[in-house]
């Protein structure tokens, strides 16, 4: 099965690469195995390369028995010894930007009872840690660093072949994968296309049988074609404004800070008619449209439109708080965002020339994630004071991902833009509430709170649209945020 991608992966090495789209296909999805599935929406969490786990003391511990018959590409068996190996790594300097960054720190201990099951002991009670710890990207101790460049070795269906930078990556089934026998399409070539167009001209003309991020026009198109069927899935996540206020001035300059104050926060949320962002780029139809800092679909707090009040559309009033807080419009502000889901990219560019229009020096910066990433903790300069990022709605625990990504005092925090005595102490008040009805609560509070201080806004809810030929098909998983268990795809009857 040929694929297209928008981005291409940026290391051999899990536990070096930065970014998303075809890196987290790589690293945590189908060539590698997580401790615990991908957490279906509205579900629990399910193991993967464990086949069971358990709490203890409240929060503290958490147990992992590692599957019966796991093993790595080279046939050898996946062992507590390997986790132990990758929790070393991830506390190493080399792996600083590695998927697993945040979890050191939330690690005081892990412990080998035998050789397949293993306890982790935190740094603190955490109601979802068996969650975080879950996501563990494990990988052998026998394929360290360098040896695994050379030869890189995961556990998960698919096995390295070929990587081509820029080009295309080449996998093939596992014979040692423990669910080897359900696989039907046993190679995948993902190529590295970044334009849309291009890779829909590419599936037309059946150089692929499956992409990815189709834009929703292009859904559209696509749906009159019998050559093709579509499948969309809402991800439960949505495309935030995420205003900095963690330092007094721009980092780098003398410049105070104009987003402290709440008057050009509300200004930059009333300039922008997010309802015509909904109706134009999404065609009224894909993802959602979130009048607040939340939405029942979205984010799965069962909270009504009603119960807030929402920002409407009102350029006059903006351009009169900006006016009245003495806004610097003579600066030009960077809006750095990168490709992703269908209808994201548009919809930060609309939003920008929405701020154009009432004289804002908003500038289009289009880049990768690990960019993006990479700029927010080097140079901070460079993103400040705003960016567009995609985050991921409620869990069915109850967690606010959304929240943790702004939180700079949290152990997720490495994208931290905020410094917030009220917001952190929610922080602290998730990590260790434990019921599912107690953290809806504490959430409700938190999204109002960040609904009143304009602390960020949603342009649009998450949606992912994909299209196949008709060779090959694959059912969608609720919540999807990725293209994940490819060898759940099924090759069709017929099909060469």
């Amino acid at each position: 099965m040929t694929m297209a991608a928008v981005a291409d992966i940026t290391n051999r090495d899990i536990h070096v690469a930065t970014g998303g789209g075809l890196q987290s296909f790589y690293t945590v999805t189908d060539f590698n195995a997580t401790l615990l599935s991908i957490q279906r929406q509205g579900k629990p969490a399910e193991p993967y390369l464990t086949e069971a786990w358990s709490w203890d003391e409240k929060g503290l511990k958490v147990r992992y028995v590692i599957r019966k018959g796991a093993r790595f590409h080279d046939g050898k068996p996946v062992t507590s010894d390997d986790i132990l190996f990758t929790v070393e790594k991830i506390r190493s300097p080399y792996a600083l930007n590695s998927p697993n960054a945040a979890l050191p720190r939330q690690i005081k201990s892990v412990e080998a009872i035998d050789d397949r099951n293993v306890v982790f002991t935190l740094t603190g009670a955490d109601a979802l840690g068996w969650s975080k710890m879950g996501g563990l990207v494990v990988q052998a101790r026998h394929s360290p660093y360098e040896a695994f460049q050379k030869n890189p070795i995961g556990a998960g269906p698919y096995k390295f072949v070929e990587w081509r930078p820029f080009e295309s990556l080449t996998m093939e089934a596992s014979p040692y994968w423990w669910d080897a026998d359900k696989v039907q399409v046993k190679t995948i070539v993902r190529m590295v296309v970044p334009e849309p167009e291009s890779r829909l001209a590419m599936l037309k003309s059946g150089q692929i049988d499956f992409m990815d991020e189709v834009q929703p026009r292009q859904g559209e198109e696509l749906l009159k074609d019998k050559r093709f069927r579509v499948k969309a899935t809402n991800t439960g996540g949505w495309v935030p404004v995420l205003f900095s206020t963690d330092t007094p001035v721009i980092p780098g300059t003398d410049v105070p800070n104009p987003f402290l104050d709440v008057r050009v926060r509300r200004a930059f949320i009333l300039a922008v008619d997010r309802k015509a962002i909904f109706d134009g780029v999404a065609l009224g139809k894909y993802g959602s449209y979130i009048p607040g800092p939340w939405s029942r679909a979205v984010v799965g707090v069962g909270a009504t439109e009603d119960e807030i009040k929402p920002y409407g559309y009102d350029p006059k009033e903006a351009r009169r708080l900006l006016e009245e807080a003495k806004f610097p419009f003579d600066r030009e502000f960077p809006i750095w965002y990168y490709r992703t889901s269908s209808g994201y990219p548009e919809a930060y560019q609309v939003a920008i020339a929405y701020w154009n229009a009432i004289g804002i020096k908003a500038r289009d910066r289009l880049t990768e994630v690990g960019t993006i990433v990479s700029y927010a903790g080097d140079n901070p300069a460079r993103t400040y004071p705003i960016r567009m990022y995609r985050v991921n709605g409620l869990s069915s625990e109850g967690e606010a991902p959304g929240y943790v990504t702004f939180s700079k005092n949290t152990p997720e925090g490495f994208n931290g833009q905020m410094l917030d005595a009220k917001l952190e102490a929610w922080a602290l008040q998730m990590r260790t509430t434990f019921e599912p009805a107690d953290r809806e609560k504490v959430n409700r509070e938190m999204y109002l709170y960040l609904h009143e201080q304009a602390l960020t806004i949603p342009l649009l809810g998450g949606v992912l649209i994909f299209g196949f030929n008709q060779r090959v098909d694959w059912d969608l998983v609720p919540g999807q945020t990725t293209v994940t268990h490819l060898w759940r795809a099924k090759w069709m009857p017929g099909a060469p």
